[in-house]
C-alpha cells in the first residue's frame, strides 16, 4: 500500500511510469486509467501508467528489456518484488545511471537482503517498515544514519508506520499511516484524467 501511495504522487504527468508486477498485486489492477504493457510492446513515450505483469521465468527477455529503457531513458519504473528482476548487467546500470539518463526508479522489497546491493546504495530515500529478520536489518543499517528513529531498526513500530531518510536533506521522520486504498486509488483517477479545454 504505501508503495502505490509513493507512486500516486510521482511525475507520471510528465513522463510514462511502468509497474513491474512480478507477483500480480491485483491493486494495481484498480488503478483504473492505467495501460496495460507486455514485455513485447514498443515501450511508450507518452505520460502515464502503465502496467507489466512479467514472468519470473522470462530472465533474458526482462534483461533485453531493461536495456531499452536505459536506451530510450525518461521512464519511471516501479518494481514490486525487485530481488525477482533478472541480476544481471541491466539493472544495476539502471540503478548507477538511471537519475542522470531521467529513469527514477521505485524498488519495494519485503527482504531487503535479497536486493542487489546497487537497489540500496544508490537510493536517494528509504522507507521501512518493520523488519523481522535481522540480516533484512542489517542491510537497511548499512545505508542509514545511526542515531534518532534508525539508531534501533529492531524496536518494532506502530501499526503500519514506517521509518523513512532523505539522503540528499539527511532528513529521518516516522511516518504515520498512509490512506487508504480508496484515496490512494482516488489520486490515481483525478491525476490520470485527461484534461478538458474549453473553446
Amino acid at each position: 500500500m504505501a508503495g502505490a501511495w509513493l507512486l500516486s504522487m510521482a511525475d507520471f504527468h510528465r513522463q510514462p511510469f511502468i509497474i513491474i508486477n512480478y507477483k500480480g498485486e491485483k491493486l494495481f489492477d484498480k488503478i483504473t486509467r492505467a495501460k496495460p504493457l507486455t514485455i513485447n510492446d514498443d515501450l511508450p513515450s507518452a505520460p502515464g501508467i502503465y502496467h507489466m505483469q512479467p514472468l519470473v521465468s522470462q530472465v533474458d527477455e526482462m534483461e533485453a528489456w531493461l536495456w531499452s529503457v536505459w536506451k530510450q531513458a525518461e521512464i519511471g519504473l516501479f518494481i514490486d518484488e525487485g530481488y525477482l528482476l533478472p541480476d544481471k548487467k541491466a539493472f544495476a546500470t539502471l540503478l548507477t545511471t538511471g537519475r542522470s539518463r531521467q529513469i527514477p526508479i521505485y524498488t519495494l522489497s519485503q527482504r531487503p537482503v535479497r536486493l542487489p546491493r546497487f537497489t540500496i546504495s544508490e537510493s536517494d530515500f528509504y522507507q521501512c517498515f518493520h523488519l523481522h529478520d535481522e540480516r533484512d536489518r542489517e542491510t537497511v543499517e548499512k545505508f542509514t544514519p545511526k542515531d534518532g528513529i534508525w539508531a534501533d531498526t529492531s524496536q518494532r513500530l506502530k501499526k503500519y508506520n514506517s521509518r523513512w531518510y532523505d539522503v540528499g536533506a539527511d532528513f529521518s521522520c516516522m511516518l504515520d499511516p498512509v490512506p487508504d486504498m480508496a484515496q490512494i486509488l482516488a489520486t490515481f483517477d483525478r491525476r490520470l484524467t485527461p484534461r478538458q479545454t474549453l473553446l
